[in-house]
């Protein structure tokens, strides 16, 4: 036998973009199930117990910690494991990126949350359905829960459990999985960013912010798909979470900050800047593909 004529062994799993995209799907649904039988059992509901549990406290860190990897975590480890010939290579985490596009993407992001914050607050207070109220204040009432920060300890652990795994494990799902897929097999590049921004959006589950999610998850996903890497959405990531965390944690220490609400001019500053730090991740990374 010649041996131009042998090849490489055929992986066990040979899947094509619909089925990586119904695994993706199946796996993620599965690890939300999992974790909301956890959360509504009596007998082990103390992972996400509420603020008057005696268990609240102690496992509310380790609660929303849980709820990012199960969610987002396992499935893109299993993923990435499952095709032996893609593995993590195909997330684009690998690809570098030029310091001066992940400074103009982190830019773009932190002048971007005041402006973001306080759109959400008016979207918020337009609400004037009951239902719908109530809804929003549930959500506000747990989002406060799990963002109290005692100590500057606590601060270091909510950004480790609410920024970074979140901006890791989100990006990995999202834009290098859901998106990847989506464009494999679209000729229209705009279609499944946009799509994969809505998805993104929905997923939280927040009505007042869900709007400015799926902006947020717009510009994450141009941004993956112009630099060809998944660093720079990481890093974009996990600073809108830290600078809103990080507002959060100076608020509950200074009452004057947590009473102070960006005006209108502050807000159109916030946009304005913030777009032209993005335009400027767009100039850079077409300057480089034609550099290449």
């Amino acid at each position: 036998m010649d041996d131009n004529d042998q090849s490489a062994p055929r992986p066990l799993f040979t899947f094509g973009p619909g089925m990586r995209a119904m695994l993706l799907l199946a796996l993620y649904f599965s690890c939300t199930g999992i974790f909301l039988l956890f959360s509504s059992s009596d007998k082990l509901g103390w992972l996400m117990a509420g603020p008057g549990s005696d268990y609240g406290v102690g496992y509310a860190w380790l609660s929303n910690s849980i709820f990012s990897i199960f969610i987002f975590g396992v499935p893109a480890l299993v993923y990435a494991n499952i095709f032996p010939l893609e593995r993590f290579g195909f997330f684009r985490i690998q690809e570098r990126v030029s310091p001066l596009l992940l400074i103009f993407g982190a830019l773009a992001m932190i002048v971007l949350v005041p402006g973001i914050d306080q759109v959400a607050t008016w979207i918020s207070q337009a609400f004037t359905n009951p239902e719908w109220k109530t809804l929003q204040d549930n959500i506000q009432k747990q989002n406060q829960w799990l963002l109290q920060m005692p100590t500057f300890g606590d601060l270091l652990l909510c950004l480790l459990a609410n920024a970074l795994v979140p901006a890791v494990c989100e990006e990995v799902f999202f834009r290098a999985g859901i998106q990847q897929i989506l464009l494999e097999n679209s000729r229209n590049i705009h279609i499944p960013i946009v799509s994969t921004a809505m998805i993104f959006a929905f997923v939280h589950g927040d009505p007042s912010g869900m709007p400015l999610i799926f902006l947020a998850g717009l510009m994450l996903g141009y941004a993956f798909y112009w630099t060809g890497s998944l660093r720079i959405n990481m890093l974009m990531h996990f600073l809108f979470n830290g600078v809103s965390i990080t507002e959060q944690y100076i608020a509950q220490r200074n009452a004057s900050f947590a009473q102070w609400q960006p005006g209108i001019f502050v807000v159109i500053i916030s946009f304005v800047l913030s777009a032209g730090f993005f335009y400027l991740v767009w100039r850079r990374s077409r300057k480089a593909v034609v550099n290449l």
